[in-house]
């Protein structure tokens, strides 16, 4: 088994807590690799823990150089943990800590508690960032939205192989598997940051607001020869954008730089569903392709009916649709409905009813969604 310690003086430590609205002096940084993701099946090879020191970040790796010394890095884990300390991962709920209990209850090894004073970050990624539109929310997704640079090679099943040709004899890739692990320490303190891009997003959002210069509506050629609507727009901003944005979609283009931008919209015609977020208060028959709430379906033959369920509990409506890259969108008190041609489909709409396309106030609350959900 190899110890080893690593001290980054590099990090911006205040810049990346400046506005974490809680106190952080007490944490531990967590983040395992593994042979793969089942806690039966594989093992763990490495254990790295972070600490902050006076403004500097403190890695200790444990590295089992074979499979037997397993039990070793997990007793050297349960030792260097303290219970008063919170243990931050990334994803960790669901896969470090069930990981690192199953392996240690394997070897009968003491169990501590490792989750009622703990902090996965990729909830709180989730939930602050969730106004952007990222693929998803990874680790390395996040870094990236926050210019956090790595300068490892190995990712996935290339770290996984990497360390198999270490155990049998390739010494030389040693560095590189402590590296990778480095790298993901230091990203999941750096990603302490989204404190700060959250409250500068919210303070941005607070104040953008878009003045529609013109809305032209207008037809284009698809590609079938059908001739389909589409809404120009040309707009103003009451304040520079940090970084242009520039969307190219099946459905939009925008572009928008410093403080004015263009858009061509295009206009969806067919049928969509609306999908009801509760659907466990309804049931689904079949034959009518409708749904139906509970107290209501209770004379209806059990032949005729199944369980709501995300996928088919849905209210289909056939009209014209804009394309929705953002979660919400509301003007005074009407909330907008997002539809989807099936649960699973990526892209989102929003009814688009003559009221609201001749309105430039939808067109300004419209435009400034679209921007703030693609603000990097």
């Amino acid at each position: 088994m190899t110890k080893n310690i690593i001290q980054n003086n590099e990090l911006n430590i205040q810049n990346i807590f400046k506005d974490v609205p809680f106190q952080t002096g007490s944490f531990v940084y967590l983040d395992i690799e593994t042979t793969g993701f089942s806690k039966n099946r594989n093992h763990i090879f490495l254990v790295g823990l972070g600490e902050i020191k006076n403004n500097s970040l403190e890695i200790t790796q444990f590295l089992a150089e074979k499979e037997n010394e397993e039990p070793e890095i997990l007793r050297q884990f349960v030792d260097f943990i303290d219970p008063a300390k919170t243990l931050v991962t990334y994803n960790g709920t669901k896969f470090d800590l069930p990981f690192l209990e199953a392996r240690l209850n394997k070897y009968g090894l003491p169990i501590p508690d490792l989750y009622s004073n703990s902090l996965d970050m990729y909830k709180k990624a989730k939930s602050l960032l969730n106004f952007l539109s990222l693929p998803d929310f990874k680790q390395k997704t996040i870094e990236q939205v926050l210019h956090i640079k790595r300068n490892d090679k190995l990712e996935g099943r290339e770290l996984v192989n990497a360390y198999k040709a270490f155990t049998k004899g390739e010494k030389e890739l040693k560095d590189a598997l402590l590296l990778h692990n480095k790298c993901d320490i230091e990203g999941l303190v750096s990603i302490f940051s989204i404190y700060s891009v959250a409250k500068e997003y919210q303070s941005f959002r607070e104040s953008l607001t878009i003045e529609i210069n013109s809305v032209t509506q207008q037809k284009y050629k698809a590609l079938d020869g059908s001739e389909k609507d589409e809404y120009l727009i040309e707009f103003n901003l009451n304040q520079s954008l940090n970084n242009p944005v520039s969307l190219i979609t099946e459905d939009m283009f925008l572009k928008a730089d410093s403080t004015s931008g263009v858009a061509s919209i295009k206009v969806f015609e067919g049928e969509l569903k609306y999908f009801l977020p509760d659907y466990k208060s309804y049931y689904y028959l079949p034959e009518e392709d409708i749904c139906v709430l509970k107290e209501l379906a209770t004379y209806v033959d059990a032949s005729r009916k199944v369980k709501g369920t995300k996928e088919n509990c849905y209210v289909k409506k056939d009209g014209s649709f804009l394309p929705a890259l953002f979660n919400e969108l509301k003007i005074k008190e009407k909330s907008f409905y997002l539809f989807k041609e099936q649960h699973d489909s990526e892209k989102k709409y929003i009814e688009a009813d003559e009221k609201h396309m001749d309105s430039k106030d939808f067109w300004n609350k419209y435009i400034c969604q679209t921007i703030l959900c693609n603000l990097t």
